[in-house]
């Protein structure tokens, strides 16, 4: 877009979206500053990677901050900390954002199909999926069916898998730098990110 170009509505809904996105994980930074919270230098590459790429840059440098500290730390109490919120990143990342869009797919393709989405069929399916993911082992609370409803990423458009797929990615571009170095660098700075964020399937 030229400068003397009005900016189309998609485009002034982007940036909106991308403002929102870097305030947000700024005030996070400010709030863990604040409290003494230890995850504060993950929501600062968190912040710094918004401020110039989508999920894909940030998640790839949050990655190879873990990995940093993993590699750097002697103490085994630290270590156990780093270790679990790594864990839990995957289990938070993939594993139930993965859950949450197989939940978008089947009750779009409920509508689709006529069917009427009222609270008890949406958490009826949730439960279910919860189940599902989860297995047997663990303990199926009823209430944990009406969980969609907390859920903001459901009243926007389908888009949830991109952090499933977007942490994937970074996992494997963060090891390729550890691995690599300059030759992996190099191929990172060439991605256009942003291209990959908004390009159609």
């Amino acid at each position: 877009m030229r400068a003397s170009e009005k900016p189309s509505s998609s485009e002034i809904n982007l940036i909106t979206e991308e403002h929102q996105g870097i305030w947000m994980a700024e005030q996070e930074f400010i709030n863990m500053l604040r409290e003494g919270n230890p995850n504060y230098l993950n929501a600062l590459a968190h912040s710094y990677s918004l401020s110039s790429g989508p999920h894909l840059a940030s998640t790839c440098n949050e990655i190879l901050l873990m990995e940093y500290l993993l590699a750097h730390t002697a103490d085994k109490k630290e270590r156990a900390f780093l270790l679990n919120h790594y864990l839990d990143s995957f289990k938070g990342t993939v594993y139930c954002q993965t859950m949450f869009a197989e939940y978008e797919m089947i009750t779009n393709r409920m509508a689709e199909e006529g069917q009427s989405l009222t609270a008890e069929a949406l958490t009826k399916v949730y439960y279910d999926l919860n189940s599902k993911y989860y297995g047997p082992d663990m303990v199926s609370d009823p209430e944990i069916g009406v969980e969609w409803a907390r859920i903001p990423h459901f009243y926007y458009n389908f888009y949830v898998y991109q952090y499933a797929t977007s942490f994937s990615a970074a996992m494997v571009m963060a090891h390729n730098i550890l691995k690599e170095g300059a030759p992996a660098v190099e191929r990172y700075n060439k991605v256009p990110f942003r291209r990959l964020l908004h390009a159609p399937g």
